[in-house]
């Protein structure tokens, strides 16, 4: 994943000024600067108040630029901890992982992978979906964890050698929802139409996702226009503006803990919405058993964070 725009966007709060920013970022002020006003206007809201020359981060801007700092640290922590434990290797396993969940549970699991196989180096890709889907079909890396539509599972040059479904759900403040989904369905949750969100601002996932997808294939069915006041590149950051009282998000039903609940509630969206995470190989390509064993650690502690969801495959 590119996190460039975050380091961006960080540096300019951290030096609180685009001149410094950019004498840091070793860019011209004029790029940095026009960097900042595209970002706004993509994101729908400021970030920063310009006041005599100075930044000064928005309440809304500081919540996003906490967000972003939690993004940066988790890949700086995940990679460190990976590359601590390489050593002189044999065997490459190219694998590609999505931001946040597949980095994680690469990076858990790999202390107990690396007792079996030692001498195996793991070349990373941390990507999104719409991009390792690529890869793996250009045959520039051996398999990817993320999450995928039913129909891509479905019609894709590669097959899901482990796969599960993920409910999504709407999630929001509890007072921006008083009196939402009152009416109770079957299962852990009320149900919702898009048209009983359209007074509530929206948080969306970016556009490289499947939730995004989703989403924008439901409001173009529901004929929906949603009130976007956010953008979240995955679905930790959508989940802590949607706890800060932003807006409304859709995230996977498994980050509604009971800790959540005491501020957040959440909502099947009628019809209901799925994504499918899996663990990706090409299609007829027999995986070594080096390989056999990092999905199955990884898995391993998919299914451990994910604990609801329905398995489709094991």
């Amino acid at each position: 994943m590119d996190l460039k725009f975050a380091e961006y966007l960080l540096a300019l709060h951290d030096a609180r000024s685009v001149t410094r920013a950019a004498q840091g970022l070793n860019m011209s002020q004029g790029a940095l600067s026009n960097f900042l006003m595209k970002q706004e206007e993509a994101m729908g809201m400021q970030i920063f108040i310009r006041h005599k020359n100075t930044l000064i981060p928005t309440a809304t801007g500081r919540l996003y630029l906490n967000a972003l700092r939690q993004m940066v640290s988790l890949k700086e922590y995940a990679y460190q901890s990976i590359r601590t434990q390489c050593g002189t290797k044999g065997e490459v396993i190219r694998i590609g992982v999505t931001p946040s969940r597949g980095l994680q549970c690469l990076t858990d699991a790999y202390s107990e992978y690396v007792k079996h196989y030692p001498a195996v180096k793991l070349d990373i890709h941390e990507e999104y979906v719409s991009r390792l889907k690529d890869m793996i079909t250009e045959q520039k890396i051996d398999m990817f964890f993320g999450a995928v539509t039913k129909e891509e599972i479905e019609t894709s040059c590669w097959t899901s050698c482990k796969s599960r479904r993920i409910p999504v759900v709407a999630a929001v403040h509890k007072f921006l929802a008083p009196g939402l989904g009152e009416t109770p369905v079957k299962g852990r949750f009320a149900a919702v139409r898009c048209s009983d969100l359209k007074e509530l601002p929206m948080i969306i996932h970016g556009e490289r996702t499947s939730i995004r997808r989703l989403q924008d294939q439901l409001f173009m069915a529901e004929r929906f226009s949603p009130a976007v006041i956010a953008e979240g590149n995955n679905s930790s950051m959508v989940k802590s503006l949607i706890q800060k009282g932003l807006g409304v998000g859709f995230i996977p039903e498994h980050y509604m803990d009971e800790e959540d609940m005491a501020s957040v509630k959440a909502f099947y969206i009628e019809p209901r919405l799925s994504i499918y995470r899996c663990i990706a190989v090409p299609k007829n390509k027999e995986m070594t058993e080096a390989q056999s064993c990092l999905a199955d650690l990884m898995w391993a502690q998919e299914l451990r964070g994910s604990g609801g969801a329905d398995s489709l495959e094991e």
